[in-house]
């Protein structure tokens, strides 16, 4: 196989995947609760959390780029449903586009974000970045030397979003809101990102 045909073929598995990803990022789970009244008539109510879904954290202006670079947005369309007859077809399209417009991978450039310090910068303006599988960080060439650390697990129980670093021990835990009185919000690691969602850090 050329090094353009496995071009093709790791772009398109990272389009591929990357759909998939989202389904799953997307999909709500209920924790698992259990309350208990002892003796002394204290009430314990044990939640249990699955963190299963790996992604990673990155500028979205590289995600944009690439994104225009693969006329993505117009190759999705292919996948409809992602099925053998349809990554054909788009492993076809992808190539005519290539072809024309030929790929030239920044993936040495691109960041990936995990420490809590630049987690607390970065949700001052969450909107800027943006959540992306490895399958579709392979497809941009960033370098697997580049992952190490840097993976965190999510899991969404229907009223927060949570994402688990193991490697750094800690954990983020995105509460969606209305948008209360601004003086009220007093805790520095309470950041308004617009007029309707606070994003709340718990070391």
């Amino acid at each position: 196989m050329s090094d353009s045909e496995n071009n093709i073929e790791k772009i398109s598995d990272g389009i591929i995947s990357y759909l998939e990803f989202l389904k799953l990022f997307k999909k709500v789970k209920s924790d698992d609760i259990f309350t208990q009244e002892l003796q002394n008539k204290n009430i314990f109510t044990y939640l249990f959390r699955q963190f299963e879904l790996e992604c990673y954290l990155i500028d979205k202006i590289y995600f944009d780029k690439f994104r225009k670079a693969i006329n993505f947005n117009e190759l999705i369309n292919l996948l409809n449903p992602i099925n053998e007859e349809n990554k054909n077809k788009l492993k076809i399209e992808l190539k005519k586009y290539l072809d024309k417009n030929p790929f030239i991978p920044n993936g040495e450039n691109i960041k990936l974000y995990s420490e809590i310090n630049e987690m607390k910068e970065l949700v001052k303006n969450f909107n800027n970045y943006t959540f992306i599988n490895k399958g579709l960080l392979n497809a941009m060439d960033v370098p697997e030397s580049k992952l190490e650390g840097k993976m965190m697990k999510v899991s969404k129980n229907g009223k927060n979003t949570s994402l688990l670093f193991t490697s750094n021990n800690y954990q983020l835990t995105i509460e969606v809101e209305k948008k209360k009185d601004k003086n009220s919000i007093n805790n520095r690691d309470n950041y308004i990102l617009n007029n309707y969602f606070i994003i709340i850090i718990y070391n």
